[in-house]
């Protein structure tokens, strides 16, 4: 997903770069590019990022400051990488359940055979809820992200000022 914001600001634009470019590096972003108006800077993947901050949601970072705006342009698929991780492990545990769920015979309290349509039930209901979770956790990480990038820009523009 990609997004930008633009804010207005007055004062130096490479005070701006700077302030960004130190906030990206200690965040664990390599400064791809960096000029006094145009800075790129590229994130590590989300789940190898020490920090704990809200910046490992955004895979690139690209901030211009050209005739009074500052502009930010951020690539944001943490939330995208995170459901295909967990698409990925439900996947895995899913395989290995249904085996054990079809082939090992299961009874119910008086001691019946149960048919296989109520062991694919049972083995279903776990999933059920990542339906809901998995969606709302990304879009969770995106907005955090995005309000992440909207903050960066601000101190950013307001830093420039100083």
């Amino acid at each position: 997903m990609n997004y930008e914001k633009s804010e207005p600001f007055s004062g130096s634009p490479a005070k701006a770069i700077d302030f960004v470019a130190v906030l990206l590096a200690s965040s664990g972003f390599r400064i791809e590019e960096r000029s006094d108006t145009t800075l790129r800077a590229k994130g590590s993947w989300f789940l190898t990022s020490t920090t704990k901050n809200n910046m490992f949601g955004v895979s690139m970072l690209k901030l211009e400051a050209t005739g009074g705006l500052l502009r930010a342009e951020a690539t944001i698929d943490a939330a995208k990488r995170l459901l295909q991780l967990l698409g990925l492990i439900l996947s895995i545990v899913f395989v290995a359940t249904t085996t054990v769920f079809l082939f090992v015979p299961m009874r119910n309290h008086h001691g019946e055979l149960l048919p296989t349509d109520q062991r694919l039930e049972i083995l279903l209901l776990p999933y059920i809820p990542w339906l809901v979770l998995g969606p709302l956790v990304a879009w969770i990480f995106r907005s955090r992200a995005r309000k992440t990038v909207d903050n960066l820009l601000h101190n950013a523009a307001t830093m420039a000022f100083q």
